[in-house]
């Protein structure tokens, strides 16, 4: 087996141990309960969507009245006549969130990253209408209005961990990588110096 041949296998070996499946983005549409309910008279959202790892703070089920658009059957809005805004945490960090406006009222969403720094802060007015942010790293969003504003259709990028420093395991794998990589050809080179040959 020729040297090009044996890195090859080598590389495809090393690339599937580290290879990990793509994650679909989350997309939460708040139709149904996790209790299954189609429509909602009312209650705290909470932990319902924590397995899309995210959980809600001040946040209510509510059905869309008369001032949203059609079909607005299920629909989730805050009640945000609250002292405190309505926020969503992750359980980690997304690269990626946007909302629908399905209601008549203003308001304004802001992403915090870790540490509760301000990323970014989106007025929100008109409906139907979507909005989303642009920041990377966002570990949470809150929405404030002085009035009652609907959200719907939260989509959001894969909720990653917030290890920012590789795993002693990851450095191990690599090392180890290189090494073998470089053992290869160093032996490669060592027998072309001692070839033999015959006139």
């Amino acid at each position: 087996m020729t040297l090009k041949k044996r890195l090859l296998i080598s590389a495809v070996i090393f690339a599937g141990i580290g290879a990990a499946p793509a994650a679909a983005a989350e997309f939460i549409d708040f139709e149904t309960t996790a209790g299954g309910a189609a429509t909602f008279a009312g209650g705290s959202v909470g932990n319902d969507f924590s397995a899309f790892g995210a959980s809600f703070t001040n946040a209510f089920y509510r059905q869309c009245g008369g001032g949203c658009p059609a079909p607005a059957n299920g629909i989730f809005v805050s009640s945000n006549n609250f002292a405190n805004p309505f926020t969503i945490t992750f359980a980690g960090i997304t690269d990626a969130f946007s909302f629908s406006n399905v209601s008549n009222s203003s308001g304004t969403a802001s992403a915090f990253g870790i540490g509760g720094n301000l990323l970014e802060s989106i007025a929100i007015s008109g409906f139907p209408s979507s909005f989303s942010f642009t920041s990377t790293g966002i570990n949470s969003i809150s929405f404030s209005s002085n009035s009652q504003l609907g959200v719907d259709n939260f989509a959001f990028g894969d909720v990653q961990g917030m290890s920012a420093v590789p795993e002693p395991a990851a450095w191990a794998m690599m090392l180890i990588g290189f090494g073998f990589v470089g053992g290869t050809m160093r032996a490669a080179n060592r027998r072309k110096k001692f070839a033999v040959t015959y006139a």
